[in-house]
């Protein structure tokens, strides 16, 4: 492993692993792209050691939450990582492996914070407050037309009543005389009264 030191001043840093930024031939370029849960490491494929080792030469990407590169892979072409925390901040380098073994240095270490998913805070309180004015607003005008305009709103909402034909023509009911019927009774022609007791 290469490390190296700065001097500046008469002062000497501490050494520190080697990398290189933008990729050599012994070092691969790569750049990320951050999405909700996940981290897209897109991999140059037409790098130097391709005609010399052709399909033997992969790229290991190690990637951690901050600078901590606990976990690895081996890959051949771009690879998305997938199930990571929204809001973290994630770190990667890549590094040649052939017959899984390293292949030169690793590259410089990349960091992105994950987005979360959804609207941001400002966002949200922006839309949460409009929606609060419009339903306030809509509350007001149907409460106004409601004590104001209740009358109209009845005579509004009642249907129109319409006489039905039938009951305004006149009715063709035959007129009949009324007259008393003759009942056939005797006719008494005189009363006799009977004694009572037989006398």
């Amino acid at each position: 492993m290469l490390r190296v030191t700065a001097e500046s001043h008469g002062k000497t840093s501490k050494p520190a692993k080697a990398c290189s930024r933008h990729g050599d031939s012994c070092t691969p370029d790569f750049s990320l792209t951050a999405r909700p849960g996940s981290l897209t490491v897109q991999l140059t494929m037409n790098h130097s050691l391709a005609p010399d080792y052709a399909g033997q030469i992969k790229h290991r990407i190690y990637y951690g939450k901050g600078e901590q590169l606990e976990a690895y892979i081996d890959v051949s072409s771009s690879k998305t990582i997938s199930e990571l925390d929204q809001g973290q901040r994630y770190c990667v380098a890549v590094q040649y492996v052939r017959y899984d073994t390293p292949h030169g240095p690793r590259s410089c270490i990349q960091c992105e914070l994950i987005p979360e998913a959804g609207y941001s805070t400002h966002t949200r309180i922006i839309v949460a407050v409009v929606v609060a004015v419009v339903l306030v607003a809509v509350i007001t005008a149907v409460a106004h037309i409601l004590i104001f305009h209740r009358k109209k709103i009845k005579s509004c909402l009642q249907p129109r009543y319409q006489m039905p034909h039938s009951v305004l023509e006149p009715l063709d009911i035959p007129n009949f005389t009324s007259s008393q019927t003759e009942e056939h009774c005797d006719v008494i022609s005189s009363f006799t009264p009977e004694e009572i007791g037989g006398k």
